[in-house]
This record gives C-alpha cells, sequence and structure tokens, in this order.
C-alpha cells in the first residue's frame, strides 16, 4: 500500500503554545504522522513563526510560507491525497 499524503494549510504556522486553534491544528499534524501519513504543511503567512516551523520540520513535517497558496495552478498540489 502507498503512504498516503496530506497538506494542512493555514494562515500561519501552528502556534501551538499560544492559542488553541493552533494547539488543534498540531495535534492534528501529530496524529496523521503517528498514523502513517506523509504530512507537510503549508502557512500563507509565515512572518515570526520560525520557531514552529523548525518544531514541524524536526517532526519530519516540510513546512512551507506562500503568501498566494494556490496562485501557481493546480500543479502545486497534485502530488497530495487530501488537502485542509
Amino acid at each position: 500500500m502507498d503512504t498516503r499524503r496530506i497538506l494542512v494549510c493555514a494562515h500561519t504556522m501552528p502556534e501551538f503554545d499560544r492559542e488553541g486553534g493552533s494547539r488543534r491544528v498540531f495535534h492534528f499534524l501529530e496524529f496523521f504522522k503517528q498514523a502513517g501519513w506523509n504530512v507537510a504543511f503549508a502557512a500563507e503567512n509565515g512572518t515570526g513563526g520560525e520557531r514552529y516551523a523548525q518544531t514541524l520540520q524536526r517532526m519530519g513535517v516540510p513546512t512551507y510560507a506562500i503568501h498566494h497558496p494556490w496562485k501557481d495552478g493546480e500543479d502545486a498540489i497534485v502530488d497530495f491525497d487530501v488537502l485542509i
């Protein structure tokens, strides 16, 4: 069976130690990693989120900070089974 791939998108990096919504996103990422998925995270605005990006990267979650997430069309998202 092929490993499933998921891309989770949000406005900013999940600041899991600062607010509840970000903590929920962080736990969501952890859940999919533990379930054996290949997980990636994209923030529309990564400003000030370097510490959180590093935490995700240490977990094996590639992180992306982009200003216009779908500007380049669907080519950027075709390799994922699920987009959230």
